[in-house]
């Protein structure tokens, strides 16, 4: 039966009995089990994906002083990059991008506080920025102030 080979396709096997001992079904209620199937297969790509958004925010976490972009994110999970988008952006409420500049941005905020004679350079470099002059905009605009004024707020 093509039912019983799409319960093992989606990946049910181990809750279902050996094959020989699966037998045929009706027609009508073939077709309700494939309908009630496919709504499983969807409920996991949702529920699931958090598990898939996890693993984005670790990728993202562990790895946003290099070049990243969503695409990358997005293909090493195995997914279409625009659904990957509408994914992220639909449970972080936040898109990839912005998401990836405030993880860069708090790290920034912690290296400058954590050593105030850090350079310009170093923090781009550290936060995976293109130029000093990039990071510097960015950090403007995430903050709201320069990095001359943010390590002036600091206690010393």
């Amino acid at each position: 039966c093509s039912l019983m080979n799409a319960l093992y396709l989606h990946n049910l096997s181990p809750l279902l009995p050996p094959m020989g001992q699966m037998l045929c079904v009706d027609q009508g209620y073939q077709q309700a089990l494939e309908s009630f199937l496919a709504l499983l297969e969807e409920e996991l790509q949702v529920h699931g994906g958090e598990s898939t958004l996890e693993l984005a925010l670790s990728i993202m976490q562990s790895e946003f002083m290099t070049p990243l972009s969503q695409s990358d994110v997005a293909k090493r999970l195995g997914m279409n990059p625009s659904y990957f988008s509408l994914q992220f952006k639909k449970r972080m409420g936040v898109n990839f991008v912005d998401r990836l500049t405030q993880i860069r941005m708090e790290h920034a905020k912690a290296l400058i506080a954590r050593d105030a004679s850090v350079t310009l350079e170093q923090l781009a470099e550290q936060c995976g920025c293109t130029s000093k002059q990039y990071f510097c905009n960015v950090f403007r605009k995430y903050t709201g102030m320069t990095v001359s004024q943010y390590r002036a707020r600091l206690p010393h």
